[in-house]
C-alpha cells in the first residue's frame, strides 16, 4: 500500500513539474535585463548610465522598460531621469512613493524597485548599436543639481516583447 502511495505522489510531482516547466516555456515577454549598481547607494551626476539594446530579432516590437532600484532612505518623492534614444532627448519623471510616504513597486525590507515604460512597439535595429543612455536629473531649490542622489541602489533597462 505504502508503495503505491508513494509512486502515486511521485506522479503528481512530475506531472506538477511537467505542468510549471511548459508555462514557463511557452511564455512570450522574452525579457532581457541590464543593471548598472551605483557604489555607496549614490547616484552621482556625473555617471551617466549607458546601455546597449542588442537584438538578433529585428522584426518583432519591444516595450524598453526603466528598473529604479532604491533604499526607503530615499529623500524624495520621485526621480527626474534624462534619457537619449536615437537622437531624441526626455525627461521622465518617475514617481517613486505616494504623498503619504507609502512606498511604490516592489520589494521588501529597506528595497524598493519600480518598473517604468519608457517606449513601447521599438523595433531594435540588429546592424546598429542601439544605446539608451539615462542621466539623473535631481535638482533641490536654487542648486543647479544634485551632484550626489543618495538611496539609488541601480538603474537598469529591460527590453521585453511587446504583447500587442
Amino acid at each position: 500500500m505504502k508503495i503505491i502511495l508513494f509512486k502515486s505522489y511521485i506522479l503528481k510531482v512530475a506531472l506538477y513539474s511537467f505542468g510549471l516547466f511548459v508555462l514557463i516555456s511557452c511564455s512570450n515577454k522574452q525579457t532581457t535585463e541590464q543593471y548598472k549598481v551605483f557604489s555607496e547607494q549614490k547616484w552621482n551626476t556625473d555617471s551617466v548610465v549607458v546601455f546597449s539594446l542588442n537584438k538578433k530579432d529585428s522584426i518583432t516590437p519591444q516595450d524598453i522598460v526603466l528598473k529604479i532600484r532604491h533604499s526607503t532612505e530615499y529623500k524624495f518623492q520621485n526621480l527626474y531621469v534624462f534619457t537619449l534614444f536615437r537622437g531624441f532627448v526626455d525627461t521622465v519623471e518617475i514617481v517613486l512613493s505616494e504623498k503619504n510616504g507609502k512606498w511604490l513597486g516592489k520589494g521588501f525590507g529597506d528595497i524598493r524597485e519600480i518598473d517604468v515604460v519608457l517606449m513601447k512597439n521599438v523595433v531594435l535595429e540588429t546592424n546598429s548599436k542601439n544605446k539608451i543612455i539615462i542621466e539623473q536629473a535631481m535638482r533641490y531649490g536654487d542648486s543647479s543639481e544634485i551632484t550626489n542622489l543618495d538611496g539609488i541602489i541601480a538603474v537598469g533597462i529591460s527590453t521585453n516583447k511587446t504583447n500587442e
